[in-house]
């Protein structure tokens, strides 16, 4: 469809005598509040699921991309793991410098294996992030009770409704990470010693070998 054709659209369809849908149309293209409904919808027709099978809880952040902003949550890592009394100061250092989920990732990369720091990180991911308990399964991108994802601002949630290709970021209760691309309408296991797509219209069933943590 045209650009044209999409905008001439809705109108097309009062002057073809469908004044309900054509009004319907022209709301969600050309208001704010129209659009952003359109773009809940179409993220309630996307799934992502993560399936949980590593023995112990884990939490997700799913964003557009890498490069996607976090600076609410690397303050929060930062502060908790501050208290661990890490010996890596210039982790911290760069902990707090974070600006993106890669930035993130690999701030922390360095010093999660330090005694306590790896349960301060996960602390810090789970009071932001989707949490799945061992044993059980969510569709991360879909908001819900369990899921509010609130660490989405309207605007990052919108990106993400419009993502095709998105980011995910779990951290284990251990804080063993994995941050990895996947498509919408993709289903991901993680096991004990990595992670791995699942067969389509599955949740437990693997496809393939998986990958390692930390790769």
């Amino acid at each position: 469809m045209s650009w044209t054709d999409y905008f001439i659209r809705p109108f097309q369809k009062i002057a073809d005598g469908d004044v309900f849908d054509g009004l319907t149309d022209a709301w969600k293209k050309f208001t704010p509040a129209g659009i952003i409904y359109d773009q809940i919808d179409t993220a309630s027709q996307r799934h992502v699921h993560v399936a949980n099978a590593t023995g112990m809880s884990i939490a997700v952040v799913i964003s557009a991309n890498k490069d996607w902003a976090i600076a609410d949550i690397a303050t929060s890592v930062a502060l908790l793991v501050a208290t661990c009394g890490t010996t890596a100061p210039s982790g911290l250092s760069a902990i707090k410098e974070a600006k993106t989920l890669m930035d993130l990732y690999n701030a922390t990369k360095t010093i999660r294996a330090a005694a306590g720091v790896g349960s301060a990180i996960y602390k810090a991911f789970a009071e932001k992030a989707t949490t799945i308990e061992n044993g059980k399964f969510k569709d991360v991108i879909q908001r819900s009770n369990s899921n509010p994802l609130n660490y989405l601002d309207p605007s990052q949630y919108g990106a993400i409704c419009n993502a095709s290709d998105l980011t995910v970021m779990i951290v284990r209760e251990d804080g063993q990470q994995a941050i990895f691309n996947t498509n919408s309408d993709r289903s991901w296991i993680m096991y004990p010693p990595g992670y791995c797509r699942a067969k389509y219209d599955t949740l437990w069933t693997p496809d393939g070998e998986p990958h390692n943590w930390d790769d």
